[in-house]
């Protein structure tokens, strides 16, 4: 049956419950607990230690939403979507689940406020800007970092390949956090090095990522605050994800910070 138009307009005005469903299940790891197979709301709750009819109402609020599949003997196993939410699987969308939920679902709570007063969201509903919620809070910048680099996993392959680094080339990820993205290209160009600058909070993981793939004897990690300076000496400057999170004022002076190199 093809959705009407007030359907659509019903699901816009809901996501925020399709979000917090999504959300809970990534936290309870229920995709990777069907990982190894179909299972039932009471093998789930004992896995979980929910309630057995809440777990079930979660399980078929989601299967609604085609993240899983209720089958005809009541066990839940994961679709193509539901995969996706597993931990460690390429194109995992649970780094940027557990992200975003909550602190970025309680900045936009404040959407109307930020729209009349041009005050970002998150800065009404922190008390501070989204970096120095990240400088102040460890396990927030734990969980933005780990999204961070999902999403560089996801383009390395296209960078690494598609980019025409000449041999010796120093790569300089600009606000790089773990180094995902210049990790990635290093990989796949043996005689290249690379530089990942970001502040303090963004490359507290940093060395062990690099070291984990076997490219921190080519990767030096310096902290920079990119509105004031960048590392120099650098061939190919990277700013993946970085301008738009700014305005037009910021983001040409950060422009500015390697354009001057």
């Amino acid at each position: 049956m093809t959705p009407t138009p007030a359907d659509r307009a019903y699901e816009l005005v809901n996501g925020f419950r399709a979000s917090q469903l999504v959300r809970g299940a990534v936290e309870l790891k229920i995709p990777d607990l069907l990982s190894g197979g179909a299972m039932s709301a009471d093998q789930l709750s004992a896995a979980t230690r929910i309630d057995a009819g809440r777990v079930r109402r979660l399980m078929r609020g989601l299967t609604a939403l085609g993240v899983f599949v209720e089958h005809d003997d009541g066990r839940f196993t994961n679709t193509e979507v539901g995969e996706l939410f597993r931990e460690g699987v390429p194109g995992s969308q649970r780094p940027v689940a557990m992200m975003l939920i909550p602190e970025s679902y309680r900045g936009w709570d404040h959407f109307m406020d930020t729209l009349r007063s041009g005050v970002t969201g998150h800065s009404l509903a922190h008390g501070g800007t989204l970096w120095e919620t990240i400088a102040r809070d460890p396990d927030y910048a734990a969980r933005f970092n780990q999204a961070m680099a999902s999403f560089s996993e996801g383009a390395v392959q296209f960078v690494a390949t598609s980019g025409h680094f000449r041999d010796g080339a120093l790569i300089v990820d600009v606000g790089g956090g773990k180094g995902a993205l210049v990790a990635g290209i290093l990989r796949s160009n043996p005689s290249l090095r690379g530089i990942v600058c970001d502040l303090a909070a963004g490359l507290a993981e940093t060395p062990q990522y690099l070291a984990g793939l076997a490219v921190a004897d080519r990767c030096s990690v310096v902290e920079a605050d990119f509105f004031k300076s960048v590392p120099s000496g650098g061939d190919v400057y990277l700013l993946k994800q970085i301008i738009h999170d700014w305005d037009d004022q910021h983001a040409a002076t950060i422009l500015s910070a390697a354009a001057v190199l």
